[in-house]
């Protein structure tokens, strides 16, 4: 899948909740997909997160404590929706 581009209002809310760009794309690369209301939902479930620790290492040590965010991507136009804070366990 090409990297997603975002939303102004994908843009907006990572300013908003404080969201690193570094930390949406290890989320878009490595984190779980679930199709949820004809959008794609990535989330960063504990399988996610070793991944990304094995395939970063060191720069992942840097980044696991901003992890719990999920993004909503737009399958047709391949575009980050929304990206937030993830407070509690993603229904499947």
């Amino acid at each position: 899948m090409p990297t997603p581009r975002l939303t102004a209002h994908a843009s907006v809310r990572m300013r908003q909740r404080g969201i690193k760009p570094v930390v949406l794309n290890c989320v878009l690369r490595y984190g779980s997909r679930h199709f949820s209301n004809g959008a794609i939902a990535y989330s960063m479930d504990k399988k996610a997160k070793r991944r990304a620790q094995n395939a970063l290492g060191d720069e992942y040590r840097s980044i696991a404590d901003y992890m719990n965010v999920y993004a909503i991507v737009c399958p047709n136009k391949s575009e980050v929706v929304t990206v937030a804070h993830s407070i509690r366990h993603v229904r499947r």
